[in-house]
């Protein structure tokens, strides 16, 4: 029992109240950072009780204060910024920085270019470039 967390995981530096409520219905993979979020798999609304899965993708990123309700996805290298809430089985897009409560795909503060890449808010201007040189 418990939840499938992967390698490099940062799990609650600045501790978590609540943490996760069903660990058995959390993934967690490589390299994420949940600081103190609350990831919440359950939903009771007008007394019907129910239970979902969550997941927290590769390099994801949920900064303090922050929730992941039941079913919701956070795909590779998606940001929720503080006190920002995802509702159940809202999907945040790879890459993307969400901020809000709630923060729906309407709250997007940051995208990256292209598929792959760091948004802008990541950036210094400062990183290396890979270039080929053609001889003519």
């Amino acid at each position: 029992l418990g939840a499938r967390i992967g390698k490099r995981v940062c799990l609650y530096p600045n501790g978590a109240d609540p943490m996760m409520t069903e660990p058995e219905l959390v993934t967690i993979q490589d390299g994420a950072c949940i600081d103190e979020a609350s990831l919440i798999s359950h939903l009771n609304t007008q007394g019907v009780f129910t239970l979902n899965r969550l997941h927290v993708g590769e390099q994801c990123v949920m900064r303090s204060f922050s929730r992941l309700q039941q079913s919701a996805v956070m795909e590779p290298r998606s940001v929720l910024g503080e006190h920002t809430l995802i509702l159940p089985a809202d999907r945040v897009q790879e890459g993307e920085w969400r901020q809000g409560w709630p923060a729906g795909p309407g709250y997007v503060i940051a995208t990256p270019l292209r598929k792959g890449d760091l948004p802008a808010l990541l950036t210094t201007g400062k990183e290396e470039t890979n270039t080929v040189k053609v001889q003519q």
